[in-house]
């Protein structure tokens, strides 16, 4: 899964992970993880790769 986030300035963070689970599972954590890259990029933090 592929998530990608950009702001109006133009800073991106994007991260390509593999979620396991069943598809609740996936759901919860693809919202987490999408949660998580937004603050980031609101924080103006790096992503670890």
């Amino acid at each position: 899964m592929c998530w990608s986030t950009k702001r109006s300035d133009g800073a991106v963070l994007a991260r390509d992970v593999t979620l396991p689970g069943d598809r609740g599972e996936i759901r919860d954590r693809a919202t987490t993880v999408g949660m998580h890259l937004l603050r980031r990029l609101l924080r103006g933090e790096e992503f670890p790769l």
